[in-house]
């Protein structure tokens, strides 16, 4: 496949890791086909995977970035108003936050009406195979148990799937808070999964929040 040359839209160079934890978590994303991260608030779970997303496809490995997260609510989804990326894009805004970092606005919207940047409501990926792409599935805490298996049996040839999400914060009931957390202990035993977690020395934030997650103890934030 010929290599995209990154556009003057491309407007931040890859972020680069900034602690020991960090730099784990950038060479799991280089050598694993499935990366499971579990971290505290602004450990840079997401902004991470978001940037190596990014350079993957810029580079040609990948044809599609493929965003998805649970939308948990107050409202029912299906009641909010709009078509599926409407409902869902309030959902998006720290994924949308992280892309304006390497597109502007116009090339975003460019690209995801093209379908190169596809947003995907996780309850919609169902029957999907998702092949050449590169799929974040953030906030992956509030996905159920049965919502995982769904989106990790999508997983295509030439693809990578990062799921990233925050063990202690999560919308689900008792019964089904810890699934995340538990499924990627089981399946970080095969080969191509690793299974990545990201503790308060990893935080890049404004100093003030380590300091408060470091006091709180258990950040949930």
């Amino acid at each position: 496949m010929a290599k995209k040359k990154p556009t003057s839209s491309h407007l931040c160079s890859p972020l680069k890791p900034r602690s020991p934890g960090q730099e784990i978590y950038m060479d799991a994303l280089n050598q694993y086909k499935i990366v499971f991260c579990l971290g505290v608030p602004g450990s840079g779970k997401t902004a991470l995977a978001i940037s190596h997303g990014v350079q993957q496809y810029l580079d040609g490995k990948f044809k599609k970035i493929i965003l998805c997260r649970p939308a948990i609510s107050s409202e029912d989804f299906g009641y909010l108003p709009g078509m599926a990326r409407q409902k869902l894009e309030p959902f998006l805004v720290p994924l949308f936050d992280e892309l304006y970092r390497y597109f502007d606005r116009c090339t975003l919207e460019k690209k995801i009406k093209e379908g190169e940047i596809e947003i995907l409501p996780l309850a919609y990926a169902r029957g999907r195979t998702l092949k050449d792409s590169f799929v974040i599935v953030d906030e992956a805490s509030n996905a159920t148990r049965a919502q995982l298996i769904m989106m990790l049996t999508r997983f295509g040839h030439g693809s990578q799937m990062v799921l990233v999400g925050d063990p202690s914060q999560s919308d689900l009931g008792k019964k089904s808070r810890n699934d995340f957390e538990d499924m990627s202990k089981v399946l970080s035993h095969i080969s191509d999964i690793r299974e990545i977690r990201l503790g308060p020395e990893d935080i890049q934030r404004e100093p003030l929040v380590k300091e408060m997650l470091m006091m709180l103890g258990n950040p949930s934030v």
